[in-house]
């Protein structure tokens, strides 16, 4: 407060916003102190051309964090808004890195929204960008976000490839939150690809299965990463909701199963779909993130709908005994 420098304090309160965004800070106070950021910068024109660039990364990180708060929310047009505002001040003043960044944060919104060719235009040129800077944690970040937009398009083996990829860079350098993303990331389509025996064209009920195995191994070890070394609410949640969906899926894979009667197996699978569901409940319930709870509450009311029917299977076959 005794510092005058507008820059400065845009500067401090973007980095403080961000901050709070990934440990889960409340949503009014986050969105005041980006809102008052972008009003120091506003109010003043006067800048030399050193001063002008640092206004246009700061103004256009704190555009592309109120996206991120945004989509975290569930509010993606919102967000998608916030990233276009962005990115103009990173293109004017050649600030590649946050461009990327930007554009990386947008390539995975338009592939939750169905937009993949747009998607995948994005992150290619985010990391196109990345490899000419020479950074490898924005380069695995990319690679990881790739992924995930494969497996969004039905294409879980080309996902599988990209998010190992960025998993083992990310390994190397010993990063904690970089494994713990690209260990959602390989999770996913480990279990997206298990999911397509059903296909009867694809793999068999026994590939499957080891798939499935590897999924719940990365899922559990990003888990753990964001329980204990990164505080990241969101992360924590994703970890425990693909754990829950990913035992959903297994159990369904159980029942079906050709060789022999494995349906009590379901049945704990099922169990601890419910278990990790109620976990990722009771983070987004504990973190304010209400978006991601009421995802939770349709997962938990789907396995205990699956749960009960398979129930209901088993008590007929005890009746015909």
């Amino acid at each position: 407060n005794s510092i005058n420098d507008p820059i400065y304090k845009a500067g401090l309160l973007t980095a403080w916003a961000t901050a709070k965004i990934y440990i889960g800070g409340p949503e009014n106070e986050i969105l005041f102190m980006l809102d008052e950021a972008i009003q120091y910068l506003r109010n003043v024109q006067d800048f030399n051309e050193d001063q002008n660039w640092w206004r246009a990364r700061i103004l256009g990180t704190t555009y592309n964090y109120l996206g991120y708060l945004h989509r975290s929310k569930g509010h993606y047009s919102l967000a998608l808004d916030q990233y276009k505002r962005a990115l103009p001040y990173f293109l004017d003043s050649n600030i590649q890195d946050e461009r990327a960044n930007t554009l990386n944060n947008m390539a995975f919104l338009q592939a939750v929204l169905g937009r993949v060719q747009l998607a995948r235009k994005h992150v290619d040129d985010a990391l196109m960008i990345r490899k000419g800077l020479g950074k490898a944690y924005p380069v695995a970040l990319s690679l990881n976000t790739r992924g995930i937009i494969h497996v969004l398009e039905d294409h879980p083996m080309w996902g599988e490839r990209e998010c190992r990829i960025a998993l083992e860079m990310c390994q190397k350098m010993g990063d904690p939150r970089g494994i713990g993303l690209a260990q959602i990331g390989l999770g996913l389509a480990l279990r997206k690809k298990g999911t397509q025996w059903k296909m009867e064209v694809g793999y068999s009920q026994a590939d499957a299965e080891l798939y499935f195995r590897e999924a719940e191994e990365r899922f559990r070890s990003s888990s753990e990463v964001f329980s204990e070394s990164v505080k990241e609410p969101i992360r924590l949640w994703e970890a425990y909701n693909e754990l829950g969906s990913l035992y959903c899926d297994w159990a369904w894979l159980t029942r079906k199963w050709q060789d022999g009667d494995r349906k009590p197996l379901a049945v704990d699978q099922y169990d601890r779909s419910i278990l990790h569901h109620q976990n990722a409940l009771r983070v987004a319930e504990e973190e304010n993130l209400p978006f991601q709870a009421a995802d939770s509450h349709d997962d938990l009311a789907q396995a205990y709908a699956d749960r009960s029917f398979l129930l209901s299977e088993l008590g007929s076959q005890e009746k015909a005994k």
